[in-house]
């Protein structure tokens, strides 16, 4: 059989309704990161009989090689993190999620939850002394996030004991910001979970942002959505993620490091718009969920509407977040499920 003949029964496998895919898994089955009978003893692919299995028995790379080191870059060992279902309750709630995440005999923690479990590594590498002096910037409130993009490859559940590594590049010094990017890992028995990638910014000027270049949309949008913001939701967010920098609980800080008060986490944004899109692609429910991004354009404060476009794709939707004024707060969204979208 032909390397073009395989991928396309590998295709058609994974399109059989009699198939259950664990978010994630397809994409790396179609990759070649993973074979069809690693997925199956792994319990990332359900519903094949052992003959399917043997046949698709081969030799592939490991799912997930190290990551390659890049020049200057610095890697660090977050150790073992566990999956709490308190944790995973408060924080479903924190950004919206519909029902009792963490609990029930079939219990899974919401895929956001990893900016919780990963935070504590995050910080220790943005204040990593090797750096220089760039990162203690996150001291005053003036590290902002700029874009996150997650990927899903395993369900994260209660009780789970998951490794962390990090890799933060050499920061990056522009004319008005300083850029730092980071690469976050979590694994289970060397098996991936969530791999994401962040980038910050430390601005080195003030005054209102550069504006981008931003295109019109081709088509209409498919669906549209309002989303408030709650007075409290910053507080409720930073408690049940870790992140309590002060420029989202505290209004003098945020004033402090020139925002007119306290401003939404990032990450908050994103799971609460990612909730929205959900909910018109699969019901609402993250379980489909393998990927979520976003880049964020304009800081977003309590008790703000938000208006809220998607755009329907083969894997799920793009998506972008304006405010009262029409100001672009989040674009580049993207919602991609674990199976195309009819």
């Amino acid at each position: 059989m032909s390397e073009a003949q395989q991928q396309a029964a590998l295709e058609a496998l994974l399109a059989s309704p009699a198939i259950e895919l664990r978010p994630g898994a397809a994409a790396l089955l179609l990759e070649g990161r993973l074979s069809v009978e690693q997925a199956f003893q792994a319990g990332l692919l359900r519903g094949l009989d052992p003959t399917t299995c043997a046949a698709w028995a081969q030799p592939t790379p490991p799912p997930l090689p190290p990551a390659q080191e890049m020049a200057g870059a610095q890697t660090m060992a977050g150790g073992a993190v566990r999956v709490d279902p308190e944790e995973a309750r408060a924080f479903a709630e924190a950004i919206g999620a519909q029902g009792d995440w963490g609990a029930g005999p079939d219990a899974v923690a919401h895929p956001m939850l990893h900016a919780r479990l990963l935070y504590p590594l995050l910080r220790a590498m943005m204040r990593d002394p090797r750096l220089g002096p760039v990162p203690l910037g996150a001291a005053n409130g003036r590290v902002l996030h700029g874009q996150h993009d997650a990927r899903f490859f395993s369900a994260l559940r209660p009780g789970d004991r998951l490794s962390a590594r990090g890799e933060l590049d050499p920061p990056r010094v522009g004319p008005r910001a300083t850029v730092l990017s980071a690469r976050l890992w979590l694994r289970k028995a060397g098996l991936p979970v969530v791999e994401a990638r962040s980038t910050f910014l430390l601005p080195q000027v003030t005054g209102p942002p550069r504006p981008g270049l931003v295109l019109p949309p081709l088509r209409p949008p498919d669906a549209e959505r309002e989303l408030h913001i709650a007075e409290d939701q910053a507080l409720r967010y930073a408690r049940a993620s870790l992140d309590d920098n002060p420029i989202h609980v505290d209004d003098s800080a945020a004033r402090a490091a020139g925002h007119p008060g306290t401003i939404l986490h990032g990450l908050c944004t994103l799971g609460l718009a990612g909730e929205q899109v959900l909910a018109e692609l699969s019901g609402g429910d993250p379980r489909t969920l393998s990927r979520l991004a976003g880049r964020f354009r304009r800081p977003v404060r309590p008790g703000q509407s938000l208006h809220l476009r998607l755009w329907r794709s083969a894997l799920g939707a793009r998506f972008d977040l304006r405010d009262e004024d029409e100001r672009l707060v989040l674009d580049e969204g993207i919602v991609e499920l674990q199976r195309k979208i009819r």
